[in-house]
């Protein structure tokens, strides 16, 4: 029995996440030692290549946008407590959605990978502004105002940055595996 022409074989649909690189199959016929008879073995090698495209279109860049959405809070003024809030907590609840969505759609491993890493950071990250919200609004509520501006300048400059520095370190602690 010879191999199948192109045109037999059946049609695939590849995986979006997934490239193959290198199909090898090898047959041969092979005997136990004490067997008189022979049998038939099929042995098939493939190499793939993940896709980072995929996961940075459909993962990483809704996350960045939820999460530049819950630090943009910091920018809305102090008088506005109940939209800062508002602002705050309905972010945190759609990073909590779509981390649940998104890890019921990925492998369970027994360790993070940088993108589970790179979640977690953005889910712990997230809930900030309502904390730093609750503390403008008590300091404005108690006639604290300038101390309630002086918090919201100082997040807008540390925040933004922070973020930055949390996302190299998931990058580089994945890199060196300090999981």
């Amino acid at each position: 029995m010879g191999k199948p022409e192109r045109s037999q074989l059946p049609k695939r649909r590849p995986a979006a996440e997934w490239k193959v690189v290198q199909i090898k199959d090898k047959s041969y016929e092979e005997s136990y030692i004490g067997e008189t008879d022979s049998f038939s073995e099929l042995s098939i090698i493939f190499t793939l290549k993940r896709q980072a495209g995929f996961y940075l279109l459909r993962v990483c860049l809704p996350l960045v946008i939820l999460v530049v959405i819950a630090m943009s809070v910091l920018w809305i003024p102090a008088r506005h407590a109940e939209a800062r809030m508002i602002l705050s907590v309905t972010t945190f609840v759609a990073v909590t959605t779509f981390s649940i969505v998104v890890n019921a759609n990925l492998p369970r491993l027994p360790y993070l990978t940088l993108l589970d890493q790179w979640m977690l950071f953005s889910f712990v990250f997230s809930p900030f502004g309502a904390f730093e919200n609750a503390g403008v609004a008590w300091a404005d509520y108690h006639k604290n105002r300038k101390a309630a501006e002086k918090v919201d300048r100082w997040c807008r400059w540390l925040v933004p940055p922070l973020c930055v520095i949390g996302t190299i370190l998931c990058a580089a602690g994945y890199g060196f595996h300090f999981y």
